[in-house]
């Protein structure tokens, strides 16, 4: 019994770190990439602000990506179980419906305007001055 006991309490031990890191990768790569964009825009180098672009699209779907995968994946799977799941607590409900909503914003919004931006981004990348 004291086996099967350590068993559950490492994979869940293991499933709130993943969820946390998860989460630390998703928030923290939103907010790095925010202010490396900002920064980078604010130097008006056409080629400093063409790298950084390519580099804020390529991140935001490696680390975002990744840490929402991780979040959603742990958090619905393994950790909202300790609770009833997520459609039997009010508060991780609105939580899951939430982060999914963020989800489609970025899916359908972000991406879209982070690859036109890009391709924006490389067409004045040898020029001097970027265009207003």
């Amino acid at each position: 019994m004291a086996d099967v006991i350590g068993v559950v309490m490492d994979s869940y031990l293991l499933a709130k770190s993943l969820h946390i890191f998860g989460a630390v990768i998703f928030l923290g790569n939103i907010v790095v990439t925010a202010v490396w964009k900002a920064l980078a825009d604010r130097t008006r180098n056409p080629a400093v602000i063409a790298y950084s672009q390519r580099l804020v699209t390529i991140t935001d779907f490696l680390f975002t990506a990744l840490g929402a995968a991780l979040v959603l994946i742990t958090g619905w799977f393994f950790l909202a179980r300790n609770f009833g799941g997520v459609n039997n607590v009010y508060w991780l409900s609105w939580g899951f419906w939430l982060f999914i909503a963020s989800g489609v914003l970025w899916v359908a919004v972000l991406i879209p305007v982070q690859i036109m931006q890009s391709k924006l981004a490389k067409t004045f990348q040898s020029e001097h001055e970027v265009p207003e």
